[in-house]
């Protein structure tokens, strides 16, 4: 495994947010340079930031554009939902923290930073390679 890590769009959305911890522990992770995203944790992003935090088009525009300059962007393919199915069933994760998930272990990331999952939890894949993969779940704000 990697030293890159995976953000879940919660982590996403307080870089925009008012809470000016979670904000500036959000912001490193993204500029890292070893942060990657989904095209569904993106999405989900945009959501809330229309949604919530009432985000013009522009400058939701300007806030995907900021994120995907730092982040890595992982596609999600058919393969990817099928391993989401796959976690689901393992772990009990909803159908769409699963995808997260998967897209995480097919980014070959070690860690997955979200506020929503179970704080140092492992995931195990075990898949038809001879490479096997663990992702760690980490709350970023854990000890803020």
């Amino acid at each position: 495994m990697s030293d890159n890590f995976f953000l879940d769009s919660n982590i996403c959305i307080y870089a925009f947010g008012i809470d000016n911890k979670k904000k500036q522990k959000a912001l490193d992770l993204i500029i890292s340079s070893q942060a990657t995203i989904s095209t569904q944790v993106l999405m989900e992003t945009a959501n809330v930031a229309t949604k919530k935090l009432n985000f013009s088009q522009e400058k939701l525009l300007l806030s995907c554009d900021y994120i995907t300059t730092f982040c890595s962007v992982h596609i999600i393919e058919l393969s990817t939902i099928k391993l989401a199915f796959q976690i689901r069933k393992r772990y009990q994760y909803s159908l769409y923290d699963s995808l997260v998930i998967a897209s995480a272990l097919e980014s070959n990331c070690s860690i997955l930073y979200s506020e929503d999952m179970q704080h140092g939890h492992f995931i195990g894949y075990f898949g038809d390679s001879d490479i096997d993969k663990c992702l760690r779940i980490v709350n970023p704000f854990h000890f803020l």
